[in-house]
């Protein structure tokens, strides 16, 4: 059967409606635009699992997504909105968007976002977990407005069927209404899924901060969540970004590696090589000898001595060492 939850801030009041909205809407954080005591909302919500149906109404209002809330809550989720009535400006990661009647605005929940309505505003949402989505596009980047179409529209109906018909069926049937809706915001985002610059540049800008995070906490206890709460993203925003050199694991592993190489190379440093390594976060010495000989191919020891080997050629005397060194240590920052 279909969870169906109905509410209104007419039941409560005056003084307890926007605490009671505000407590409610746990996504965004919302700042009413109009004297508290004049604020009203009303929401229905349908849930059609995994995805979730809901027509809203509200009083003019702010609704931001901010780091804080998105590092906390780790929701991966795409919120897609379609606006029926009012008017709205919308920011999303710093970009002013166009969000009028008849578009549909695309929130990936990863991602920054502030919306503002100026007037009453109604609209109805599908929350979609971002799994359940790429299942059918993957690797989906969408973080934007679509401007009306007959895709959008299609789509808009399809869900308002859903929530107005509030279908009473058994579980399979239930399945059947949520992947025919699936498909349909599927149909509506295909054109949009594609290479997009902008995500490029936004992932290589989190690779940058993640790589200067690491590198200042080298001896500190790190992994994902660390990183992820540090940077102010999503965990599943992080991870995206570093999926293409291997992940956050092995992206703190090839860090602290890099860090070993330098002190290593570094004649004023008399240390040992036990000191080093855990100054640069190995706690396991035989577990850090392993993955320096799978890296380098060759001992930690070797390596500081400038006697080892690069595949099966052994380097001559003269070779320049600092030009080896950082040509290895690029491998490391690279490599996935």
């Amino acid at each position: 059967m279909a969870e169906r939850i109905q509410f209104s801030t007419d039941d409560l009041p005056r003084e307890q409606r926007v605490p009671y909205f505000v407590a409610a809407t746990t996504d965004f954080a919302i700042t009413p635009l109009v004297d508290p005591l004049d604020f009203s909302a009303s929401a229905i919500t349908v849930g059609i699992a995994p995805l979730m149906i809901t027509q809203f109404e509200f009083s003019p209002s702010r609704c931001c997504r901010e780091p804080d809330r998105i590092a906390a809550d780790g929701r991966d989720h795409f919120s897609i909105n379609f606006l029926l009535e009012g008017e709205a400006e919308a920011i999303m990661d710093g970009v002013e968007v166009r969000y009028a009647v008849g578009d549909a605005l695309v929130v990936d929940l990863s991602r920054t976002m502030t919306v503002t309505t100026r007037v009453k505003t109604r609209a109805i949402n599908v929350l979609v977990p971002r799994g359940y989505l790429e299942d059918v596009l993957p690797s989906l980047t969408i973080h934007r407005s679509i401007a009306a179409s007959g895709a959008v529209e299609l789509a808009r109906d399809h869900a308002l069927r859903l929530l107005q018909q509030s279908p009473d069926d058994d579980v399979g049937v239930m399945a059947l209404h949520a992947r025919a809706l699936r498909d349909t915001l599927a149909a509506m985002l295909t054109p949009l899924h594609r290479d997009d610059p902008l995500e490029r540049r936004r992932n290589s800008s989190l690779l940058a901060r993640a790589v200067r995070y690491i590198d200042a906490h080298l001896n500190a206890e790190l992994d994902g969540l660390a990183v992820h709460t540090a940077l102010g993203v999503s965990r599943s925003v992080l991870y995206r970004a570093l999926r293409p050199v291997g992940g956050i694991e092995s992206l703190i592993l090839r860090r602290r590696l890099a860090g070993v190489c330098r002190l290593l190379v570094d004649g004023s440093d008399v240390r040992t090589i036990t000191s080093i390594a855990q100054d640069c976060g190995f706690t396991n010495m035989s577990q850090f000898n392993r993955q320096f000989r799978r890296i380098f191919g060759t001992t930690p020891g070797k390596f500081r001595a400038g006697a080892f080997t690069n595949g099966e050629r052994k380097p001559n005397a003269g070779e320049d060492w600092q030009d080896r060194y950082k040509a290895l240590v690029q491998s490391i920052d690279l490599a996935g």
